[in-house]
């Protein structure tokens, strides 16, 4: 016997066909389509608020990293290099002395920034040299 094959977007519009029908039992439904009545409701509401549209699979990755540091603070840690010519961890607690009112970076990060011909995303992935 064949599988039987379906689309998510296929299966979001008949369940919300069924749901908004008259008399329909949200909880009921919601066990038919064999999902959970917080996701039967999400996708009700997102139908409701953004028609067909709403129905479509969204990003799941974050707007914003929580600890990435904003560009002004690299800017500044680079130019008090530049002024200076000290290693990271003498570079924070003048950064600190300098520019309070900025979230501090770590010595790691900051020798990261200083550390020549990387870029951002080799910095962070580096591999370890082999011990000879």
């Amino acid at each position: 016997m064949p599988w039987r094959e379906t689309w998510a977007m296929d299966q979001r519009v008949r369940f919300v066909v069924a749901a908004s029908e008259t008399g329909a039992v949200m909880a009921q439904v919601c066990r038919d389509f064999g999902i959970s009545l917080e996701t039967g409701y999400k996708w009700l509401k997102r139908y409701r608020l953004e028609g067909p549209e709403g129905l479509v699979d969204r990003s799941r990755a974050p707007h914003r990293h929580g600890r990435a540091l904003d560009g002004v603070v690299r800017a500044a840690a680079l130019a008090l290099h530049e002024r200076y010519r000290w290693g990271a961890k003498k570079l924070r607690h003048k950064f600190r002395e300098h520019h309070p009112e900025l979230r501090l970076p770590a010595a790691s990060t900051i020798g990261d920034w200083l550390a020549p011909g990387r870029s951002d995303d080799q910095a962070s992935t580096s591999a370890a040299l082999p011990c000879v």
